[in-house]
């Protein structure tokens, strides 16, 4: 019986180990759940090392046929228990999720509010010697916009925002668009972000890209160009990151119309080849009433542009965008220095890595001689 048991047991562990890779060896992979970057495959052993083996069974752990199903698993018993399978995702009320980065920001110094809005005035000062326009637009993390559905967690994140909001108001330059204002009025009539994800919607999107338009130039943008008539699968990159699957019910799409104007995308001739995301450039051109931002504009933004980029084209005369804030691209570089006017769009938690004084001058860079 003994000897019975020993073999059953060897057997067990042989499929334990054995299966998934040989499934793995057949090209079975597990769908990816994270938005990280996935292990790479070590290699062939100079020798057999304990790191090695570390890095073989990180590898094979990712790509374990099953895995998906595995932490699917994990996850739905942690949120039965009212837990997060994954520290960087927080559980809020009613459902509602956060992404836990946005909560636990250390407290502003007593003068950092004011050197970011300082440093915004600088660049804009810089761009303005140099014939250009530079309008930046904050937009709120959804903890500041909904903090109604946060757990009892401590949080700074209300006061360093409504310093940063004052600093940034207090500016004499006018091309600040602060969203936190408009998106939080909407919130009490409809939802502007979504509960599974960390960016809004479409309807707050659409509100990021009427500020931003109105600031542009007053009156070119109709409350009626847009329409919400249809729905799309709602993103939930946070229900992502417990391993949940990433789609989760309906959202609003909006859909953007201007009569006379139609709008085209410019082959990406001149993109790098190890530029991040999206770099596209569109044209537009009017027949009627409708009249467009003339010139070339810039819109350089995060994953929070992406949604307000859809809404843009049909308003502009040339549009250069790059799904990115990085000004070491050589080709966002170019748009910077052949543009008349530069949007950077960004969100709130990210206004110090780009503004802050160590990092602000990657703007300066393409305005100087040979940038």
């Amino acid at each position: 019986m003994r000897r019975l048991l020993d073999h059953f047991s060897i057997a067990a562990l042989c499929t334990l180990f054995g299966l998934p890779l040989v499934l793995i060896l057949f090209g079975v992979r597990a769908p990816g759940i994270e938005n990280a970057a996935p292990v790479s495959f070590p290699g062939p052993p100079d020798r057999l090392s304990e790191a090695y083996i570390a890095d073989m069974t990180a590898w094979m752990r990712e790509r374990a046929p099953g895995r998906d199903l595995a932490v699917g698993a994990v996850a739905e018993v942690a949120l039965a228990l009212n837990e997060s399978a994954n520290p960087v995702v927080t559980l809020g009320r009613d459902g509602w999720l956060y992404y836990t980065p946005t909560l636990d920001q250390d407290c502003f110094d007593d003068r950092w509010p004011e050197t970011i809005a300082s440093n915004v005035a600088r660049l804009q000062d810089a761009y303005a010697g140099a014939g250009k326009r530079l309008v930046v637009v904050v937009g709120p993390d959804k903890a500041s916009i909904y903090p109604e559905h946060l757990p009892n967690v401590s949080s700074c994140v209300e006061e360093n925002w409504r310093r940063l909001n004052q600093a940034l108001g207090a500016l004499e330059r006018q091309d600040v668009v602060r969203l936190w204002e408009p998106l939080q009025a909407a919130a009490t009539e409809e939802l502007v972000y979504l509960e599974a994800d960390t960016h809004w919607n479409d309807v707050g999107a659409s509100i990021a890209a009427r500020e931003l338009l109105e600031t542009l130039e007053a009156g070119v943008f109709g409350e009626s160009d847009i329409s919400f008539d249809s729905v799309q699968p709602a993103p939930a990159d946070l229900r992502g990151l417990l391993g949940l699957g990433s789609r989760l019910g309906d959202a609003p799409l909006a859909d953007v119309e201007r009569a006379g104007v139609s709008w085209q995308v410019i082959e990406e001739t001149h993109v790098d080849p190890d530029l991040p995301k999206r770099f596209v450039e569109y044209r537009a051109t009017t027949e009627g009433a409708s009249r467009l931002i003339e010139g070339s504009t810039v819109f350089l933004h995060d994953s929070f542009g992406i949604d307000v980029l859809d809404m843009l084209p049909p308003y502009f005369e040339h549009l250069t965008a790059a799904q990115t804030t990085d000004t070491e691209y050589p080709s966002v570089s170019r748009a910077i220095v052949t543009g008349d006017t530069v949007v950077i769009l960004t969100v709130q938690r990210k206004i110090g890595q780009l503004f802050s004084s160590s990092k602000y001058e990657q703007f300066l860079a393409p305005l100087q001689p040979g940038g």
